[in-house]
């Protein structure tokens, strides 16, 4: 789609790179016009992986559907860097109303598969999107719909050499 003109005549040059998942990131390319199109892929495209420049990437849903299928069926193929970034962009798009939270909650359900540190991280940070729900919604009445959903999304997640669930006391 077209830029909004901007009164002062402002373009920006912007760097990016691009992802597909199971090959290697794609060497920085230039956005310097405001059309044009992205590179084809046969797979699900992600843009700025890994977080590598100063922006967050608002999919459209179309563009959006392949990258949730593939974190839902196969999160390592795609680095835990990127999938934490994914989440952190998720959250601030829901959180400034660019995303339903639909969208928002269904691409959190992919964390029951993940393993890997960097995203629990940022999702269990004092200002990730798992404190923030509980803290804002600890006295509503979905407040137990919310633990069933937490419990849901964790119920694989290991901790150490424990495995939520396993009689910590024999350990």
């Amino acid at each position: 789609s077209q830029l909004p003109n901007s009164s002062y005549n402002y373009q920006w040059i912007i760097p990016f790179k691009t992802l597909t998942p199971g090959s290697k990131v794609s060497e920085v390319q230039w956005l310097a016009t405001t059309s044009g199109s992205l590179p084809s892929s046969n797979g699900p495209l992600i843009l700025n992986p890994r977080g590598e420049t100063h922006a967050r990437v608002l999919y459209d849903d179309a563009t959006w559907a392949p990258i949730y299928t593939t974190l839902k069926q196969n999160p390592g193929s795609i680095d835990e860097i990127t999938r934490a970034q994914l989440l952190n962009d998720a959250w601030a798009f829901v959180q400034a109303k660019k995303i339903s939270w639909e969208r928002f909650l269904n691409h959190t359900t992919y964390l029951t598969n993940e393993n890997s540190f960097l995203p629990w991280n940022y999702a269990l940070a004092d200002n990730g999107f798992i404190n923030t729900l509980l803290y804002n919604f600890r006295f509503h009445k979905v407040f137990a719909n919310l633990k069933l959903y937490l419990k849901g999304i964790s119920s694989n997640l290991k901790l150490g050499n424990f495995v939520r669930g396993d009689d910590w006391s024999q350990k």
